[in-house]
């Protein structure tokens, strides 16, 4: 059987950048396993597979495929296949009408907002994350972060650092700035002594610009040696930032910078509602490119 299929660029307003991201349409008659095969065939970091909706309300559900495994949750998986279903179902917003609709993934129902970017006159999708993030565990030591890293110690902000998940766990730490993140060179083999599957490295802003932070995401363990853009790793960001600044309250809005040491520069918009140290509410924003389309040829 034939499936279309399309690819983007997510999480960016230009074509080339971003997070590549293949998407299968009607997906209901293609088992787990050939999915997964597809997954490892296109060879992305993930590959979306459009099913019936499990909701009354929903447009789609999203099955969610790295090459090595099927998530529950991901990012620019639910971005990238939003703003596809929205433009060919021919969803459009105007400037002071946002369009609404909601998917299911495997963690919930995730509700989408279309907006107009007001900069590049394009459609962004922002979703609500279906699960709030919460820390799961304490992080390696400081020595042990540096070497993973290819770092000095004292390149290292360790304060809250830590394991988070909203849905995919993350190892979650800070460095001292943007040169250190820059200088990481990931040691597969000391992730697979620490047991790290995935690290999220964040730096502050080096203009200074507030709640603008600069991250990368090495996964070599699941098949992905960096990543452009990880909007389910942003996700965690907010409990990890509150932990941090538990003196703060109400809405934050954060840009988040991944993708510029690989040549492929992202831009995730990240919101959260915060008092003290706990979130309430977390939402992830982003634009992205059709590249391609065509069929594929499904085994039955």
């Amino acid at each position: 059987m034939q499936r279309d299929f399309y690819t983007l660029d997510v999480f960016t307003s230009t074509p080339f950048a971003g997070n590549p991201l293949a998407v299968v349409g009607d997906a209901s008659e293609i088992s787990d396993a050939i999915m997964a095969q597809l997954a490892r065939e296109f060879n992305l970091s993930e590959t979306v597979f459009l099913c019936p909706p499990v909701s009354s309300d929903s447009l789609a559900s999203l099955r969610i495929f790295t090459v090595t495994r099927e998530l529950p949750f991901a990012g620019h998986p639910t971005v990238g296949a939003a703003l596809l279903i929205a433009d060919l179902a021919g969803f459009a917003p105007s400037a002071n009408a946002p369009k609404r609709f909601a998917l299911d993934l495997q963690v919930g129902r995730t509700e989408i907002e279309l907006t107009l970017d007001a900069n590049t006159g394009q459609t962004c999708a922002t979703f609500t994350a279906p699960k709030l993030p919460a820390r799961q565990g304490d992080a390696p030591s400081q020595s042990d972060l540096a070497a993973l890293l290819g770092l000095e110690p004292e390149q290292l902000d360790m304060a809250e650092a830590g394991f988070y998940s909203a849905g995919t766990p993350f190892l979650l730490v800070s460095l001292k700035d943007r040169a250190a993140l820059a200088s990481c060179q990931f040691d597969a083999a000391i992730a697979r002594r620490l047991d790290v599957l995935d690290l999220y490295a964040i730096a502050p802003d080096p203009e200074g610009r507030a709640d603008h932070y600069h991250t990368r995401m090495f996964a070599p363990l699941m098949g992905i040696p960096e990543d452009p853009a990880t909007g389910s790793a942003a996700a965690c960001l907010p409990a990890y930032l509150a932990n941090r600044a538990p003196e703060r309250s109400g809405w934050r809005s954060c840009h988040i910078h991944q993708g510029e040491d690989m040549g492929r520069p992202s831009l995730i918009q990240l919101g959260f509602e915060q008092s003290a140290r706990t979130v309430t509410r977390v939402t992830i924003g982003g634009q992205a490119q059709r590249i391609s389309q065509g069929q594929v040829l499904v085994p039955r």
